[in-house]
């Protein structure tokens, strides 16, 4: 089994104790493997880089380290001693922060680095200007007194002068006596101790201030916590079951208000000894000689997420071209969440026009979650509606079809007298099959079999509604070579396979998208099977049962295709299919009574002009 690794860091010390930027910088860290266990005594392999300006800017320095965990799990290196990849240590302005020390570590001592940690550098290594918006900082301890200079040491007693030389020639001089010692030099006076940094009153929190995000504690994106090992930092939220004692109340160690039950504790280094009462919620500090103890404004972090799953939306609601949107929403699943707030976004959508999707302000999950983007406006067409989304860090694109609205005429259908037809539905309860309750062309649902104003309009098998389908259009006796004829004329067909079109194509009419589908939008015409299951389920199979049936089938005639007369008005109904057979198609036939009265499919040339009924999709 793979296994996964974590850095916990244990302290960061500068090696120097001038206030001005270091040449080296003590670093240590406990390596752990994904079952908390230490990884101990074996070599490791790390990159530090020195970042500015945020967790994830511009590298000002990066170096590369070999060392070994000991058997505590502790690395300890030197920053500013390892293999330079790029930049120089002692030319960080340490002035021109924040600064973040980045660190990526190879548990198994190359550089496959699987470990990354990413920590701002604070007061510890070197001082830096406060720099945080809507806080209150406190004020940074006076320096110590400068130590006494040493004084300098008595000079030795001069040597005695040797004898007198020979022949008038001067002795040897004396030796000269030794330096005495260097007086001690004085100690620099330390500095005092930092003031406490308050909260934030509103927003994020900035660099290391603590804020308190309504069930916790947490200062650089860390809770603050015992971690049942010592006084640090990690990743879990307080255990009130691990307390760590800080001292007997008789040394006035612990805060005002809090007792030896209700505390957990960390050394955070920028603010010394911090406690925060899991009773109450209170943060204190304990600087100098008092404590300092600040319960104020919940603040919660900006928030953000890992991913955003725009293909994954559960999407609610119809779009319909030129109608407004009503009930229309969709539910984005996202990953990764902090628990931070955001405000929400309002985004136009792009392609067809004419939406808003709307997302109001909230707080992510501190896991995995969904947004619920409201859909609302008019779509200018059908097509498909395109959002942008962009929160919480992560895009993705939003994507809602918008159809044309059911009912609809297609494009540049040519209406006869009546205009165009109203969309009312009936259902046939046997079958379940849902129809137009009229005939196209229809001003009304038939009052009988022989209602005139019932019967509509008779087409020729495949065409569209381009004005031929009137019962009183003129005739032409040339054959399109085209699916869609320049003109609205009735087509003459002399001879087989009497058809209005040469060649002829067997692919209209087929479907809702079919080829000159005369029906409104979401209906088209009824296959052969379909419209003998109705003729089946009537009560006779006679013209009478055919107006009593929910359909209500009138004997609207038909036009012949050798001189476009119309025929049989009153006596025939002939009612299209989209099924072909052959050079033919189907149809239902029926007479009236006094001419036999039965119900058949029939194959018929598609030159005919007959009467069609709309079925719903």
């Amino acid at each position: 089994m793979k296994k996964l690794y974590t850095l916990v860091v244990a302290a960061m010390i500068t090696a120097t104790t001038f206030a001005q930027a270091p040449s080296k910088m003590s670093y240590q860290a406990v390596v752990r493997d994904a079952s908390d266990v230490l990884v101990t005594n074996q070599a490791v392999g790390m990159q530090v880089s020195i970042l500015q300006g945020s967790f994830t800017g511009t590298p000002a320095y990066v170096e590369t380290h070999s060392p070994s965990t000991n058997i505590n799990g502790l690395v300890s290196i030197e920053i500013g001693s390892g293999t330079v990849v790029s930049g120089t240590f002692n030319s960080i302005d340490w002035g021109n922060g924040p600064y973040f020390i980045k660190t990526e570590t190879d548990p198994t001592g190359g550089t496959s680095y699987t470990i990354t940690g990413t920590s701002q550098l604070l007061s510890v290594p070197y001082a830096l200007r406060a720099n945080i918006a809507d806080s209150v900082v406190g004020g940074v301890g006076t320096t110590g007194p400068q130590g006494p200079i040493g004084l300098t040491g008595a000079t030795g007693p001069q040597g005695a002068t040797g004898p007198a030389g020979t022949n008038g020639t001067n002795g040897i001089d004396g030796a000269v006596g030794a330096t005495g010692p260097q007086g001690p030099i004085g100690l620099t006076g330390a500095t005092g101790p930092q003031g406490a940094t308050g909260l934030l009153s509103n927003g994020a929190a900035a660099g290391n201030t603590p804020y308190w995000d309504g069930s916790q504690w947490v200062v650089n994106n860390s809770n603050i916590h015992n971690n049942g090992s010592g006084i640090g930092m990690g990743t879990n939220t307080p255990n009130s079951s691990a307390k760590v004692e800080i001292a007997s109340t008789t040394q006035g160690f612990l805060p005002p208000r809090m007792t030896t039950t209700q505390r957990d504790a960390i050394a955070f280094p920028a603010l010394g000894l911090v406690i925060f009462n899991t009773t109450t919620n209170c943060l204190n500090f304990y600087i100098g000689t008092s404590w300092n103890e600040t319960c104020g404004t919940v603040v919660t972090p900006l928030g953000n997420i890992t991913t955003l799953n725009c293909v994954g939306a559960t999407n609610s609601g119809i779009l319909d071209a030129g109608i407004p949107a009503s009930g229309v929403s969709s539910s984005i699943p996202y990953t990764g969440g902090n628990g931070g707030t955001h405000s929400g976004e309002i985004i136009s959508s792009m392609g067809v026009t004419g939406l808003t999707a709307t997302l109001p302000s909230g707080t992510f999950t501190n896991a995995s979650g969904s947004l619920n983007y409201t859909i609302t406006g008019t779509p200018n067409t059908n097509g498909t509606a395109v959002f942008a989304l962009n929160i919480g860090g992560q895009t993705c694109t939003l994507s809602r079809s918008v159809s044309i609205a059911l009912g609809t005429y297609p494009t540049g259908s040519v209406f006869c007298a009546s205009g165009a037809t109203a969309v009312v539905d009936v259902t046939n309860p046997t079958t379940g099959e849902t129809w137009m309750d009229r005939n196209l062309g229809a001003s009304q649902v038939a009052a009988s079999s022989t209602d005139a104003n019932s019967f509509g309009d008779l087409y020729q098998w495949g065409r569209r509604s381009d004005g031929h389908q009137c019962r009183n259009s003129s005739t032409i006796g040339t054959l399109s070579s085209t699916d869609l004829p320049t003109h609205g004329g009735f087509i003459l067909a002399t001879s087989s396979p009497d058809d209005w079109r040469s060649p002829q194509n067997t692919n209209l009419w087929q479907g809702v998208s079919g080829v000159n589908n005369p029906c409104p939008s979401g209906y088209r015409l009824p296959t052969e099977i379909e419209l003998n299951a109705e003729r089946l389920s009537w009560s006779t199979n006679t013209s009478a049962g055919a107006f009593a049936s929910p359909l209500k089938l009138t004997l609207a005639g038909f036009r012949n295709y050798g001189n476009g007369n119309l025929v049989s008005v009153y006596g025939t109904g002939f009612y299209w299919c989209s099924t072909v057979n052959g050079a033919d198609s189907y149809a239902l036939y029926f007479n009236n009574p006094f001419l036999g009265g039965l119900v058949r499919m029939n194959t018929s040339s598609r030159a005919y002009g007959s009467s069609v009924r709309c079925i719903r999709d």
